[in-house]
């Protein structure tokens, strides 16, 4: 399995690190990353996470000057970014806004429902919320 790992500190540096266990990992200097890493190389997977899509279309948010936090939130919420493909193990539960100099997130669910949770003053909370009907793609992997 490989994983990609986004972080960032609060002086606005970012890295995106490839992680593989067959090779050695790839920091590089995005601060994004989708389902695939320089390339794909699953192209079954790759249609079914959409990932090229969804790269693509951060890639021109990120681009996008006019962009505000409020309207990315919105595109995270929307599909292609927003999936809802559990049936084949790959959705979205919620989407996160961090926020580094406040030490805090806001989780956004696409029924306009909101949390926001402190790192430092950190209220443990059970929120249920109804997820979509499962889509169906016929791919499996």
């Amino acid at each position: 399995m490989v994983y990609n790992v986004t972080i960032a500190d609060a002086s606005g540096v970012f890295a995106t690190v490839y992680l593989s266990p067959d090779r050695k990992p790839v920091v590089t200097n995005s601060p994004l990353a989708t389902n695939h890493q320089k390339e794909v190389e699953w192209p079954d997977y790759a249609k079914l996470t959409a990932t090229v899509e969804r790269k693509d279309l951060l890639l021109k948010l990120q681009a996008g000057a006019a962009e505000t936090e409020e309207s990315i939130t919105q595109e995270f919420l929307t599909p292609p970014l927003l999936t809802y493909n559990y049936d084949n193990n790959f959705g979205t539960l919620y989407t996160i806004n961090y926020n580094i100099s406040e030490k805090s997130i806001q989780l956004h669910w696409p029924q306009n429902k909101t949390a926001k949770k402190s790192f430092e003053v950190f209220e443990e909370e059970i929120l249920s919320v109804q997820l979509p009907p499962v889509i169906n793609t016929g791919l499996v992997y």
